[in-house]
């Protein structure tokens, strides 16, 4: 009895503690100022910090909150609202990212010189 009560409250704190940091693309983004557009799209909005070639980056918010994200086939991307692909990503691009409720983005949106 003792055993399965420590274990739920065990669950329950990991829940707690670990869910905000379960977030868009990879379990190790972190719970920022993601906000809902509509029902079923989140956003997420701050500078590139890091561009990996693999799709993945990492957006640093005004507050110093960070997540990661991939870039999948079907995002689509604009650079100073024009098409763009993801290499025309810069570092220290102001950058929008939306995404929909089983974290896969499906828009960036970034300004940059």
């Amino acid at each position: 009895m003792i055993n399965r009560a420590f274990f739920s409250l065990l669950v329950a704190v990991l829940i707690l503690v670990a869910g905000p940091t379960f977030g868009p693309a990879l379990g190790n983004a972190t719970a920022g100022s993601s906000h809902t557009v509509s029902s079923s799209t989140n956003s997420f909005e701050g500078l590139l910090a890091v561009r990996e070639a693999d799709g993945v980056f990492l957006i640093r918010s005004e507050k110093g909150e960070k997540k990661r994200f991939k870039v999948n086939p079907n995002t689509t991307i604009t650079r100073n609202g024009k098409p763009a692909a993801y290499g025309d990503l810069r570092s220290l691009d102001q950058i929008r990212v939306y995404y929909n409720v089983d974290f896969v983005v499906t828009r960036i949106e970034a300004t940059g010189s």
